[in-house]
């Protein structure tokens, strides 16, 4: 059963509460819930009391909009406790209750879950990752892993592959097994798909994203992929093709350093792509765009369609770790954290994770990585799971 996940806004205070007694259609339910004590702080807010644990809470959701069963309809859903209005149709595993009012949207008919709040944390900082295990593998027999995207609707994650342009999909909680797979077609570059971003739902096309990037010959490239709510919630392999292909730059001296990561910032519409910068006669690089207006036509930095910038210049910002964790830091993907705003750019020869503000590049947390080729990073709520070549992951859990 998928299920979602909500942060508060003061990450020591998130609860786990357990939605175990709706039924399918348009009703009410008792929630069972473990809490911190809570006081009401005004309407949809709720203050979270430290370390006073009561158990066993009893809350009454009551169904205040109708629900039908078409993706994309809105209903609200309040948090504060005690006489709770307006909330979920149909059964959820789990959520965290946010300390503010906020839009989920649910699909009842295929168990698609959609919000317009952040699932991460806006005190997050990538040092408080704790290890959780050790580094695993893939259940892929597919290797040249390169990136990785959580697929919040579905609650799987998704690897992509260099040198075969192909997405494995995983529960979230087993990445040993793969459900199915993936082919990417229409790509002129798709042998060296190296990034992979989870988009979500674009409701005026009734339709769910995805974009990939790829550097081939030194490129620069970002692909935007369209898939219906069949196939994101199917089980057999599938192939997808591409809608709309943005060069971002023209390509590199070098063969192989450009687009290496991609993400995407949904309630501002805008992109980031990080070049990899692996070789000496091309930078490392840093570029953002918002998306085209227009959705299905092929454009290029020259096109009036597509400005791209480069907030920060990631070849300087990133020069003292080149002497203090390698004698090269490559950039070799890219995260956008939506509940901080900032980046978490990984770097395979460096070893590390960086987190950065998106719009100066000044480094606000780092945590060092094992010396092996990584090359992917996504987050689950604010846990982590990272991706190395040619098969390898590991997970972190977040600490507070």
């Amino acid at each position: 059963m998928p299920f979602i996940v909500f942060s508060t806004v003061s990450g020591t205070d998130q609860r786990v509460v357990n939605v175990d007694q709706l039924n399918t259609g348009d009703v009410s339910g008792a929630v069972n819930a473990t809490l911190d004590a809570v006081t009401s702080t005004g309407a949809g807010t709720v203050a979270l009391l430290p370390d006073t644990i009561i158990a066993d809470i009893s809350i009454v959701l009551t169904v205040d909009s109708v629900m039908t069963h078409v993706p994309g309809v809105l209903a609200s859903l309040s948090s504060t406790l005690g006489d709770v209005t307006s909330t979920i149709d149909g059964t959820i595993d789990s959520i965290i209750m946010a300390d503010a009012s906020f839009d989920l949207y649910r699909d009842v008919t295929n168990d698609i879950y959609r919000t317009d709040v952040s699932i991460y944390a806006s005190s997050f900082l990538i040092e408080k990752l704790v290890l959780n295990g050790a580094e695993s593998i893939l259940g892929s027999p597919t290797t040249n892993s390169s990136g990785a995207a959580f697929v919040r609707e579905i609650n799987k994650v998704w690897v992509i592959h260099n040198g075969t342009a192909l997405i494995d999909e995983y529960n979230t909680d087993d990445l040993g097994t793969v459900l199915r797979t993936i082919t990417l077609t229409g790509i002129t570059t798709q042998d060296d798909t190296e990034g992979l971003e989870w988009m979500g739902y674009n409701a005026t096309d009734d339709m769910y994203e995805f974009a990939t990037s790829a550097e081939n010959a030194g490129g620069y490239f970002v692909h935007i992929h369209q898939m219906t709510l069949a196939e994101l919630i199917g089980s057999i392999d599938i192939s997808i093709g591409v809608v709309q292909t943005l060069t971002v730059a023209a390509a590199g001296i070098d063969n192989n350093s450009g687009a290496e990561g991609v993400t995407y910032d949904r309630f501002n519409d805008v992109f980031y792509v990080v070049g990899e910068g692996e070789q000496a006669s091309t930078p490392r690089k840093l570029f953002r765009f918002v998306r085209p207006a227009i959705r299905n036509v092929n454009y290029t930095y020259l096109d009036a369609e597509l400005t791209v910038t480069e907030p920060f210049d990631a070849q300087a910002v990133f020069l003292p770790y080149e002497t203090s964790t390698s004698s090269v830091f490559d950039l070799s993907d890219i995260f956008f954290h939506e509940g901080t705003g900032n980046l978490l750019i990984m770097s395979h020869f460096g070893a590390m994770l960086l987190q950065v503000d998106a719009a100066t590049g000044v480094v606000v947390s780092e945590l060092a990585l094992s010396a092996i080729q990584w090359e992917g990073v996504t987050l689950v709520s604010d846990d982590c799971i990272i991706i190395a070549e040619p098969n390898t992951y590991q997970l972190y859990n977040y600490v507070d």
